[in-house]
């Protein structure tokens, strides 16, 4: 993460590489909100560990109208980086492809990384939370950086 911010910040400058880390913030967290809805509890109230249900598990999954906001929200913010980014930053016009390749590339490695802890582990963890969002906000830097 910090390699690729420290390149975007040499090819687009300060401005656009704010811009960036911005989005890749919203397009991540909204991305494991979908993680979070997708997928099970990997570890059921009685499973053999002894450490009963978890912390997420307890408190349960955002339903289908948090979700359906945090894509709201985040598409707003979308389209306000991309206005602003091509008003302000040295890049210009090449903020929305760059957005849209970064969006779609976090998006691609998220459902992809759903797809592996379904198989994997049966489902979602606190742990695999912050690796999709971690994971997605790689993935958004590196198409990005492709775009550009």
């Amino acid at each position: 993460r910090v390699l690729a911010l420290a390149s975007l910040l040499e090819l687009t400058g300060i401005v656009a590489t704010m811009l960036f880390f911005l989005t890749a913030a919203s397009v991540t967290r909204c991305l494991m909100l979908q993680h979070w809805t997708a997928l099970p509890s990997a570890r059921q109230e009685d499973d053999e560990s002894g450490k009963g249900e978890s912390l997420a598990t307890r408190f349960g999954a955002p339903d289908q109208q948090s979700l359906g906001s945090g894509i709201l929200m985040t598409a707003l913010i979308l389209l306000l980086i991309a206005f602003s980014g091509t008003l302000i930053s040295s890049i210009g016009t090449g903020v929305v492809p760059a957005l849209a390749a970064g969006t779609s590339i976090a998006l691609l490695a998220c459902l992809s990384f759903n797809r592996l802890c379904k198989v994997k582990i049966s489902g979602r963890s606190g742990d695999t939370l912050g690796a999709c969002q971690q994971l997605g906000e790689v993935a958004f830097y590196i198409g990005v950086l492709i775009a550009i």
